[in-house]
């Protein structure tokens, strides 16, 4: 864990691109709400990446797993261009999700984020995973072609829980849009490679790696997004 934290802020502060990122995403970075930046967020360079892409490949149905920074500079970023979009915020912890959501009600911009309370249960069929509940999040989705996806739970750094996103893939794959984006967290670790694995199996396009913990797969014609 120790190790996996100083990896993060080397890459962090050391990395040109998220020198660049930082720069491009200050004026989103930047409002009266406020959110911890800790190493359990997504980085800088992920952040845009992100962001780039919505703008970029137009995309409107943006679906998150894990709320947190990233809802924030989201629903900014939807806010302040005026895009016909939506994002969903799936989070397994109520507290939290609560505190995400005030961030963005004191700033006027609630309305461009539906957050899904989903809390998890064990996998029937895959070991030390306890992901989503199925039930929760298929209503959320019901009818929806999503068009950009960010992986960023459920919680699964503990060793008991660490294959907890793998569950994720089966949640999502039948109502992605022909042209879309799937982008994965702290993919360099176990368990989060056994879900890029399933993703490979079955996703038409090749992984764009982002940095060395953050990939993205992308179906269809698109632009670059990334740095």
């Amino acid at each position: 864990m120790k190790d996996r934290i100083i990896k993060k802020l080397r890459r962090t502060f050391f990395d040109t691109r998220e020198l660049q990122a930082g720069t491009h995403l200050s004026p989103l970075l930047s409002g009266p709400a406020f959110l911890p930046y800790t190493s359990s967020s997504l980085s800088l360079h992920a952040l845009h990446a992100i962001t780039n892409d919505v703008i970029v490949n137009s995309r409107t149905r943006i679906v998150e797993f894990g709320s947190g920074i990233s809802t924030l500079l989201v629903a900014r970023l939807l806010h302040r261009h005026q895009l016909d979009a939506t994002l969903i915020s799936i989070e397994e912890n109520s507290g939290w999700m609560e505190v995400v959501k005030k961030a963005l009600e004191s700033e006027g911009i609630a309305t461009k984020v539906q957050f899904i309370h989903a809390p998890v249960v064990p996998h029937p069929s895959v070991p030390m995973c306890h992901c989503y509940d199925p039930a929760c999040v298929q209503k959320a989705l019901s009818g929806i072609s999503i068009d950009c996806v960010i992986i960023d739970g459920p919680s699964s750094w503990q060793k008991e829980f660490i294959n907890s996103r793998v569950g994720v893939w089966e949640l999502i794959d039948h109502h992605l849009a022909s042209s879309s984006a799937v982008f994965v967290d702290n993919a360099d670790r176990s368990g989060e490679k056994i879900l890029l694995e399933k993703i490979s199996k079955q996703r038409k396009g090749k992984p764009i790696h982002i940095n060395s913990g953050f990939v993205a797969w992308l179906e269809g014609s698109y632009y670059n997004f990334y740095l």
